[in-house]
């Protein structure tokens, strides 16, 4: 679901910079034709520049401040997937105000106002549903990643501690982990030999057998970690 999510945004805004791109062309050609004619016609296209900045002052908001509390309105009645609208409809106050600014960077960029949507200034126009389409693949994703912050975060403490297994932040850690594993038999036991060596090569070996044990099993290692630090 995640990867096609992803594809499927990937898609859209391929798609949007595409018609960007060429829409751009079209319009610096038409440019580039009216300079060659005659530079009489500059005050016609002075007032079709005017013209066009009034019609983005209309489409903006009124009321930028106002913007979250739309959002959140509209994502609830006209996103599809009603577990994005269950989520939205229940975010905080703080938590509205940073996803509607990120979302409404985003659509910026993208070549539209997100306020377009929440005043419903494109009703009616065939190009609300592309937008649509953005918003609801936007908000899906950020909503699929808060499902899995935790087991995000814990794979993060566990790479870190994997990376740097005896830093003064992870060492007791690492010693609680690798007594564990040992008794799980799933990392083998410090040799008589490695015993009376230097301290750096028994960090070493234990540090070969996390990395062996998070390439091989990382169910097993995230599972002793979460024992480890149970305790720790």
């Amino acid at each position: 679901m995640e990867l096609f999510v992803i594809g499927a945004l990937l898609a859209v805004v391929a798609g949007v910079l595409v018609s960007n791109y060429l829409a751009d062309r079209q319009s610096q050609k038409q440019i580039d034709e009216e300079q060659a004619t005659s530079a009489a016609t500059a005050p016609a296209r002075a007032v079709g520049t005017l013209a066009a900045t009034r019609r983005r002052l209309w489409f903006s908001s009124d009321n930028q401040s106002e913007l979250p509390q739309q959002f959140q309105a509209w994502a609830i009645t006209d996103l599809d997937d009603a577990h994005v609208r269950d989520w939205i409809g229940g975010l905080s106050v703080e938590q509205v105000q940073t996803l509607t600014e990120h979302l409404s960077a985003f659509c910026t960029s993208l070549g539209f106002e997100l306020s377009w949507l929440t005043a419903r200034r494109l009703v009616g126009d065939t190009s609300i549903h592309a937008a649509r389409a953005i918003i609801e693949h936007y908000c899906t994703a950020c909503w699929q990643a808060t499902l899995v912050q935790t087991d995000l975060q814990q794979f993060r403490h566990v790479i870190n501690l994997v990376d740097q297994p005896f830093s003064r932040e992870h060492k007791l850690v690492t010693q609680k982990l690798y007594a564990d594993l040992v008794r799980r038999n799933a990392a083998p036991p410090i040799t008589p030999e490695l015993s009376v060596a230097p301290e750096i090569e028994r960090h070493e070996f234990v540090a070969h057998a996390l990395r062996e044990l998070a390439t091989h099993d990382w169910a097993l290692l995230a599972d002793a970690y979460a024992a480890a630090t149970a305790t720790a």
